[in-house]
């Protein structure tokens, strides 16, 4: 749960009306629009326009779906932006004769054989990786298959207690050399008692 606070609390609103206005609002947009508007109303050869009460009705209609509709898209896409993670744990699964599965969903393209480590938070502000993952394949339903090559006992302990575990786990692509040295020393300190 820590970790989707985090990640919201790194999502701001301004952030995200920032991305969506971005590919079209321009200053010279604006400058356009506005020199239109105003030379419209200034050279209009008639001071008042006669509309009938349909036209008016079609035009309140019109004016207030398009007002909806884009309220809609915008709560509808502010959802999607403030919990979208590129790469969330779905699943995990114990082979009787083997390493641990994960199931990942990726908004991002991950190659076979690519090497990911799960993190999360250990305290409010302390991350720490618990995990490392080789990525397999992906399966018929898009999800990536993943073999663990090395998991922390800590981890281990919590999966075998509850699933709840998979919301607080970070996948990050980057993986620094101390975990590699942690998962090394690890397996091979199991390999060898």
């Amino acid at each position: 749960m820590r970790t989707l606070q985090k990640n919201m609390r790194t999502r701001s609103l301004s952030e995200y009306l920032g991305l969506v206005f971005s590919s079209f609002f321009r200053w010279w947009w604006a400058a356009i629009t506005g020199i239109a508007s105003i030379a419209g109303w200034l050279f209009s050869p008639i001071p008042g326009i006669t509309v009938s009460r349909y036209e008016m009705g079609l035009a309140i209609l019109g004016v207030l779906v398009l007002a909806f509709l884009t309220i809609s898209a915008l709560y509808q896409c502010w959802r999607i932006y403030s919990d979208a993670a590129p790469i969330r744990v779905a699943s995990f699964e114990k082979p009787k004769n083997g390493d641990f599965v994960f199931l990942l969903n990726s908004a991002v393209v991950l190659e076979a054989h690519t090497l990911l480590s799960f993190k999360r938070y250990s305290s409010e502000e302390i991350e720490t990786v618990v995990a490392l993952v080789e990525v397999i394949e992906r399966n018929s339903k898009g999800q990536y298959q993943t073999k663990s090559i090395w998991v922390s006992p800590a981890l281990l302990k919590d999966m075998g207690v509850t699933r709840s575990i998979l919301n607080d786990l970070i996948v990050s692509l980057a993986i620094s050399s101390s975990t590699i040295v942690q998962a090394k020393d690890q397996l091979f300190s199991g390999a060898s008692s």
